[in-house]
């Protein structure tokens, strides 16, 4: 069975003249089916989502349309099979972008997770159109990288304090490439909680001995507390 057509205006949102709208005229051409079940489904999109990301989903799904018939061959979205979603993730990870690099993690991601919603809706939808069960699977979708913490758990930081200490030698390549504005005290490191990639980058210096009282001077009740050190104040408990 044949696509329903596409209703309304175009869902595809491509500016005449542009690189997307030419693209779309060729998908339209080679495969009509193809291109209507996915501009049906964008203009679904469009009820329930912003701008922005119907956008992100046009771009993914046309990447997809032209794999699907410059490369695999393909001519309705029914009869994608599984191991043709194989051979789309060994494409789509090796597809470039601008510096001459492929395409980051994210946007593999991004674009991996928009086709596996795609499938997932048109399913759930019973549109004749639809492959029989969902050919993109959870484990084709790269995971999340997870976020470095930013503070130093206490046996992170044991060992940056051990190798700190240790490391005296103005030579050593760890305090060479130290930030000068980073050199901080330990226990102003601990206050500010260092990030774990730039901790190695720290160069640490010695606590400083603090003349006189060596804890901290104890307040009447009703005392002011901001008193400035100039001021006198109560004799050092021994």
């Amino acid at each position: 069975m044949s696509a329903l057509p596409a209703r309304g205006p175009d869902a595809s949102r491509a500016v005449p003249g542009s690189i997307a709208a030419a693209q779309w005229a060729q998908l339209r051409a080679a495969a009509p089916q193809v291109t209507a079940v996915i501009q049906r489904y964008l203009q679904r999109l469009a009820v329930f989502l912003a701008p922005g990301s119907v956008d992100a989903a046009e771009n993914a799904l046309r990447q997809f349309a032209r794999w699907m018939i410059t490369d695999a061959g393909l001519d309705s979205i029914a009869a994608v099979r599984r191991d043709d979603i194989e051979d789309y993730k060994v494409w789509l990870a090796a597809q470039p972008r601008a510096g001459g690099k492929t395409i980051t993690k994210e946007t593999h991601r991004q674009r991996m997770r928009t086709v596996r919603a795609f499938f997932e809706r048109i399913i759930e939808w019973d549109w004749p159109d639809a492959p029989p069960r969902n050919p993109v699977i959870a484990g084709d979708i790269p995971k999340k990288p997870e976020p470095l913490p930013k503070f130093l758990d206490d046996r992170d930081a044991a060992r940056l304090m051990t190798a700190a200490r240790a490391s005296t030698d103005p030579r050593d390549p760890r305090r060479r490439r130290a930030v000068p504005p980073a050199r901080l005290p330990r226990h102003h490191l601990f206050r500010r909680g260092p990030r774990q990639r730039r901790a190695p980058r720290i160069d640490l210096l010695p606590l400083p001995r603090r003349q006189g009282r060596t804890r901290p001077r104890s307040h009447r009740p009703g005392e002011r507390r901001d008193r400035g050190d100039d001021r006198p104040g109560r004799p050092p408990r021994r």
